[in-house]
């Protein structure tokens, strides 16, 4: 224990309202200042330490929630092929929404390989569904039609994963779309290539078939 001498006259305390007295005489004794310092400092270290047994603080992972655009609720009215839909909004006013960042075989003349199990696939799950629709940086496209990432549950619901509930990453991971990557609307892309890499690798739906598409 360091022991602090008082002096015997009237003291003078300092702005902190400890005696400065105490530091003269141990100058005076030849006890240098960098001792007391580090022995302070060592005391108050052992302060902070958790007693032994003690278990430290438990950490808690930090969740970034991810970056989106405007959601707008709509009723599917109609499927017109496999990514692109007709929707209701709450206004009464109707869309036709092109899916962002794939492409399904076309259905028109001539129909393409796969192109109508890709719109029956779409009719069973989107026909007469509420979705949520997710804009990127380009609203429209050449034709008018409304560009929109298509989520089957509320992406600010907890626990909504694009894997699970995004359709449009739903259609390339069960093989029934191909990856069109259009700037500026790239938010989604790179998790894209990767869902669309994992069906060809499998040879899910469309890529299963045997020679060109």
């Amino acid at each position: 224990m360091i022991q602090v001498s008082r002096a015997k006259g009237p003291q003078q305390p300092g702005a902190s309202g400890l005696s400065t007295s105490g530091a003269a005489d141990r100058l005076r004794r030849g006890c240098p200042l960098w001792a007391g310092l580090l022995l302070a400092a060592l005391a108050l270290l052992g302060g902070c330490t958790s007693p032994p047994g003690a278990s430290a603080p438990e950490a808690h992972a930090v969740t970034e929630t991810p970056v989106r655009g405007p959601v707008t609720a709509a009723t599917v009215a109609y499927v017109v092929d496999g990514d692109t839909i007709a929707v209701t909004l709450a206004d009464g006013n109707e869309e036709r929404v092109r899916l962002i960042g794939i492409d399904t075989p076309e259905v028109s003349e001539p129909v393409e390989r796969y192109g109508l199990e890709a719109e029956a696939y779409t009719r069973a799950a989107l026909d007469g569904a509420t979705v949520y629709l997710e804009t990127d940086a380009e609203l429209r496209d050449k034709y008018g039609r409304l560009l929109a990432y298509v989520w089957t549950e509320d992406p600010a619901g907890a626990g909504v994963s694009v894997a699970d509930a995004m359709f449009n990453a739903r259609l390339l991971a069960d093989g029934y779309a191909v990856l069109l990557t259009i700037p500026p609307n790239v938010r989604y892309a790179e998790t894209f290539v990767e869902s669309e890499r994992q069906a060809r690798a499998n040879a899910t739906g469309l890529w299963g078939l045997e020679g060109d598409l």
